[in-house]
């Protein structure tokens, strides 16, 4: 799995879920650790970009939620 596949499956619209898009991601970075030496600049900046993901799938999240809660009141 990598990125350009990822992007690929979004264009073509081929994740159901943020659960199937996510695993693909973690998938990246598990692949990522699993060929990288932890001292190499590519574990380092995968390290920034999981943090980077979850910071994002959080706020994701979060207004997905508030959208939902909104949308119940409105009803």
């Amino acid at each position: 799995m990598d990125l350009g596949t990822v992007e690929k499956k979004i264009v073509k619209k081929e994740y159901k879920n943020t659960a199937e898009f996510t695993s693909d991601v973690k998938r990246i970075w598990e692949n990522s650790f699993l060929y990288n030496k932890p001292q190499t600049r590519i574990y380092a900046m995968t390290t920034r970009m999981i943090a980077a993901f979850e910071s994002l799938l959080k706020e994701y999240k979060r207004k997905k939620e508030e959208q939902m809660t909104n949308e119940l009141q409105a009803n």
